[in-house]
């Protein structure tokens, strides 16, 4: 599957439409992390940053989660999930209860809890 190609599918996944939310670079790095592919969706008005990342297997998506969560930046709420080979890498600002429920209702969605 192509980069654009994975890009679609996460934006429908997570419901994040192209016009309202442009893709830009994962931060970190898709390759500083190992991954295949990655992009970041910024949601300013709620704020929410989301990066995605596709790995070769679920088991190197699960530990690069484990790492990300591990060094959470302080005064933030994190989320990683895991879906198959897809990592969601998600942050709000902790003190921002609109954006932190968003993000878990993200996050919820990717993990297809929803």
């Amino acid at each position: 599957m192509t980069h654009d190609a994975h890009v679609e599918s996460l934006r429908q996944q997570l419901g994040v439409a192209a016009g309202k939310y442009p893709e830009v670079a994962a931060d970190p790095s898709a390759e500083s992390l190992g991954a295949l592919t990655g992009v970041r969706f910024e949601l300013p008005r709620a704020p929410v940053v989301l990066n995605a990342y596709v790995f070769e297997s679920y088991e190197l998506a699960i530990q690069t989660a484990n790492r990300l969560f591990a060094a959470a930046a302080p005064g933030t709420v994190t989320v990683t999930t895991v879906n198959g080979s897809l990592l969601l890498f998600g942050v709000a600002p902790a003190d921002n209860r609109k954006a932190v429920k968003k993000l878990k209702r993200l996050a919820s969605r990717f993990a297809g809890e929803e």
